[in-house]
């Protein structure tokens, strides 16, 4: 038996496979490679027309230089990388190409200004900055050096124009928006002063902090009063109107002297007391005191106040206790002794009625006190802002004037100059290589393109190839076999094939494998004899089996034909009993003669039985039909003369076993001839094809695929794919028909060491008997020449050219 992993392949080297397309085509290659080449180089010299370009450098200054104001000019320039690339966008733009083109520049160097050409300049102008850098490079090309030149000039005239434009008008629009700045502010101001002077003569003051101040404060003095009445009122009807005490006639008594015992009237006269100051401060403050509204409610108040402690007084002074004297440090009683309940009453509804007419106004003054208040913020808020504006306004207008006769923002460092060479000098010498490059590609393109389009296996770099692995390569041979050394050579890579599988056996049931090939007349079966021969020259028991049932390419070349054994036939026919077969056959052994003879000398038969005998042996031929159908495999089986090589035959007289072939059988008769032979080789015919390959392929150990120099690689593929879905095991490719080179410089050459005996032979030299060293006997004729090299190899002794080399032993 095999063993199942066969050494795996490694993948193929993308060298290897150009050298594989290549090979033997190099010259083709190079005279293809080198003509295309030429003119690939020719091609790119005379495609790229000389340029010439000129160059202008503008600098633009992310600062410009302080004069007096500190502003966002002279400041660095917040974002600048994105302030250049949009002047190089402006650079290139439509408006500036446009003005460049009818600039007098660009017509006095015969510039011309149509649609085409404004396209052709666009195409032509580069513009480039550096990251980080203030420098913008603007690069123009052109065919003639003096347009290239005006190009250059006329184009970064036309942007500066251009920015100036643009400068300049922003300017005009940051002073014009200034200046209606300033005018919009001071509408705002105006309304606001408005505002403040309607209120303002409303109360007569602009001050109402101080007049709300007043009221309210007020108004709180009258809320403790009405609170303190309320008191009184409730005193006085929770007393009633009794008293004891008699009070002196009190008609007499003045304001002060009723404010030293009676603690309201002090009160009443300390309020107009603060009344008279606030009047007087007033009247200070204000000219024309009569037309101040804060100054006539302050007299307003004053009068009342004087009206009220009057009337307090001749209430006082008419009250029957208005005379009596009050103990000191007990002011609530003398009020009490005052006060009756209806007087007390009249006095709540004063106050009352004071507090609701005070109420109001103290919430006007707080309302107009809050809005004057919110307009005097807004106006400081707008006059800050238009100090801000006014401010800028100046510092523009201040620098503009002092910086008009500086330079700008934008400045052109360097000016464009008469270019003096071609600019793609290096480009057209890289495009005059790349062209013989792309040539000399394409002529190798080309052939590497015929050896895919004709994929056939030409040497052994294309046998290697093939997968699973190459088991060896055989010379392609002449049919005289006139070399000493190609005998020798060939004998030596099949011996060596041989080895190979015989290092594969792991068991002792014996070998059985399947020759076959993708397409036919290959040499299958020129190899599988060869194969035997050397299998059986190396002492195995070796059979050959006929598989190839429409072409039975083995059976003709041996004229193998399976016959019964003489013993069976007389057996059969009942001539002899099986005790004389059994000593005739022992003494036939014994004797070293044939089995009919010994049944002759023993008296079993007569000279007539065996001629009978002999007739019906040869009358019918077995082979594998026979086998298959049940007949002893020893019958089946031809001796063609090699010691221990036999040969099944297709079949004899009979069909050929279509009906009976099935992996099953084949199975069966494999197991059937193990024992009797160390090797068995089926020699069927192509796959995929008739029916009865695939079957030997898929029952036996494994498949050996045999493949000829000009077999298309795509069939061999193709077979071995098929292999695959048979769950065949693929042993390797043997490369038949290899050329001499070829086997010289693969590893399955041999060297002149071991040629040995076969150097010196000459064609007129002859063997013992007078035949040609190359010469077999007639039985072998048919052989194909590997086979009888490999045979002749094998009996050089016999014929007496010299020994047997060491390798092929």
């Amino acid at each position: 038996m095999l063993s199942k992993n066969p050494a795996p392949q490694s993948d193929q080297n993308p060298l290897l496979l150009v050298h594989r397309l290549l090979r033997g085509r190099y010259l083709l290659a190079t005279v293809l490679g080198v003509f295309l080449g030429g003119m690939g180089a020719a091609v790119g010299y005379f495609a790229i027309q000389p340029e010439y370009a000129s160059e202008t450098i503008i600098r633009v200054a992310p600062v410009l230089p302080k004069v007096l104001y500190e502003n966002e000019q002279n400041a660095m320039m917040p974002m600048f990388d994105s302030f250049i690339q949009t002047q190089i966008s402006l650079v290139k733009s439509r408006r500036v190409v446009e003005e460049a083109i009818g600039s007098e520049t660009w017509k006095n160097a015969g510039g011309k200004a149509s649609l085409e050409d404004i396209v052709e300049f666009m195409k032509n102008i580069t513009v480039t900055s550096p990251k980080g850098s203030q420098l913008i490079f603007v690069s123009c090309e052109n065919k003639i050096p003096k347009l290239a030149q005006a190009a250059a000039k006329s184009l970064v005239d036309a942007y500066l124009i251009l920015y100036s434009e643009i400068d300049t008008t922003t300017s005009g629009e940051r002073l014009e928006a200034l200046e209606k700045r300033i005018n919009d502010l001071n509408i705002q101001m105006v309304d606001i002063e408005t505002k403040i002077s309607n209120i303002a003569t409303e109360f007569g003051s602009e001050n109402l902090g101080e007049m709300h101040a007043f009221a309210l404060s007020r108004l709180q003095e009258l809320e403790i009063e009405l609170e303190s009445a309320k008191i009184d009122l409730a005193t006085a009807q929770a007393l009633g109107k009794s008293s004891t005490k008699e009070s002196d006639d009190a008609s007499s008594l003045t304001v002060e002297q009723i404010a030293a015992t009676d603690p309201r009237m002090q009160q009443l006269v300390d309020e107009k007391g603060r009344l008279q100051r606030l009047v007087d401060q007033y009247a200070a403050r204000y000219v024309g005191t009569e037309s101040n509204k804060e100054y006539r409610t302050a007299v307003q108040q004053l009068k009342t106040q004087e009206q009220e402690i009057e009337k307090y007084a001749e209430v006082y002074r008419k009250s029957p206790v208005g005379g009596a004297t009050l103990t000191a440090g007990d002011p609530v009683s003398g009020r009490i002794a005052i006060l009756d309940p209806q007087r007390a009453e009249m006095r709540v509804r004063q106050l009352q009625k004071l507090m609701d007419d005070a109420k109001p106004r103290v919430l006007e003054l707080g309302q107009k006190n809050l809005e004057v208040g919110k307009q005097q913020a807004e106006k400081s808020r707008i006059q800050d802002n238009l100090n801000l504006v006014k401010s800028r306004l100046e510092q523009i207008t201040t620098e503009s004037l002092l910086t008009q006769n500086l330079k700008g923002r934008v400045i052109v460092v360097n000016d464009a100059v008469m270019p003096i060479e071609p600019s793609n000098s290096s480009r057209k010498a890289q495009v005059t290589i790349l062209g013989g490059l792309a040539g000399s590609g394409l002529g190798i393109g080309f052939v590497m393109l015929l050896g895919l389009l004709n994929p056939r296996i030409r040497d052994i770099v294309d046998a290697e190839a093939v997968r699973p692995r190459l088991l060896g390569a055989l010379p392609e041979l002449s049919i005289e076999l006139s070399d000493a050394a190609d005998i020798a050579r060939a004998a030596h890579c099949v011996h060596s094939i041989r080895m190979m599988l015989q290092t594969q056996i792991v068991s002792n049931s014996g070998l059985a494998l399947t020759i076959t090939g993708g397409t036919s007349q290959t040499g299958k079966t020129s190899v599988a004899l060869a194969m035997g021969i050397s299998f059986a020259s190396a002492g195995a028991r070796t059979l050959l089996i006929d598989g190839d049932l429409i072409g039975r390419g083995l059976t003709r070349s041996t004229d193998a034909v399976g016959r019964r054994k003489l013993g069976h036939v007389f057996r059969e026919y009942n001539v002899i009993t099986d005790a004389e077969f059994t000593r005739a056959l022992a003494l036939a052994q014994d004797s070293n003669i044939r089995l009919g003879q010994s049944l002759l000398r023993l008296g079993y038969i007569n000279e007539q039985d065996l001629e009978d005998g002999l007739a019906l042996q040869s009358e019918y031929g077995l082979g594998l039909a026979d086998a298959l159908r049940g007949e002893n495999v020893e019958n089946c089986v031809a001796d063609i003369g090699i010691t221990n090589l036999h040969v099944m035959p297709t079949f004899g007289n009979g069909h050929a076993p279509t009906s009976s072939l099935s992996p099953a059988s084949v199975r069966a008769l494999i197991e059937r001839l193990r024992p009797g032979y160390d090797v068995i080789l089926v020699d069927t015919g192509p796959v995929p094809g008739p029916h009865d390959s695939s079957i030997f392929a898929s029952s036996t150990d494994g498949v050996i695929m045999v493949v000829s120099r000009d077999d298309p690689s795509g069939v061999i593929r193709q077979a071995m794919h098929h292999l695959e879905l048979l769950n065949a095991l693929p042993m390797g490719v043997i490369f038949n028909r290899a050329r001499k080179e070829d086997i010289i410089r693969s590893v399955f050459s041999v060297t002149s060491v071991s040629v040995g005996g076969y150097r010196d032979l000459h064609p007129e030299d002859a063997d013992a008997d007078g035949q040609h060293f190359s010469n077999c006997p007639e039985e072998y004729a048919k052989f194909g020449p590997l086979a009888r090299a490999v045979w002749l190899s094998s009996h050089l002794s016999k014929y007496g050219v010299g020994t047997l080399p060491a390798t092929l032993s």
